[in-house]
């Protein structure tokens, strides 16, 4: 059987333990109880024991959900600065990556067109097709073709998307750094 994860259930669904994102082990140890009591609780085949429950957790969770939510502060404290300056060298690394990537694609694909272009004056050359020469010249235009067929013109549009995507974060991340 499937365990069923909480995100797949209905909110109205979901058990205190689930909507706090506690491990069904450590709300075990907590009610001091078993794993296997506790699931067997949940799946309503066993009721609570009389000297143990939740109750404690669920009056807790109650009283909290009453209090105001606590605001949520648009400041960079010291160590989110330090980590969106690292997140920020990170992405400014990967577009570095990606420019020398596609510096070497561009410059193969130069390659291998030149390849196939030189490949079809030899070829006409080629008096005897199964001697070594004949075989080379089309090997080189095979493997030439080859590569051209590797940068597919889909594939280039996802990593424009890709790094456009990175871009995008750079700025924000630039963003936010500059406002301090």
């Amino acid at each position: 059987m499937r365990k069923r994860a909480a995100i797949d259930k209905h909110p109205s669904q979901l058990t205190i333990r689930e909507q706090l994102g506690i491990s069904q082990e450590h709300y075990a140890q907590y009610c001091q109880i078993s794993l296997s009591m506790l699931a067997m609780i949940e799946t309503k085949k066993r009721y609570w024991p009389l000297d143990k429950n939740d109750y404690e957790i669920r009056l807790a969770f109650k009283e909290s959900e009453q209090d105001e939510a606590p605001p949520v502060t648009s400041e960079l404290t010291p160590t989110l600065q330090k980590e969106l300056e690292g997140r920020f060298l990170d992405l400014q690394v990967e577009i570095q990556k990606k420019k020398k990537e596609d510096e070497k694609t561009q410059f193969a694909n130069q390659q291998a067109e030149k390849r196939r272009k030189t490949c079809a004056r030899l070829r006409p050359k080629q008096t005897d097709p199964e001697s070594t020469r004949a075989k080379l010249v089309d090997y080189w235009d095979l493997s030439a073709q080859v590569k051209l067929e590797q940068k597919h013109p889909a594939i280039a549009e996802i990593e424009e998307i890709h790094i456009e995507a990175v871009r995008k974060k750079m700025a924000v991340l630039e963003k936010w750094l500059k406002k301090e």
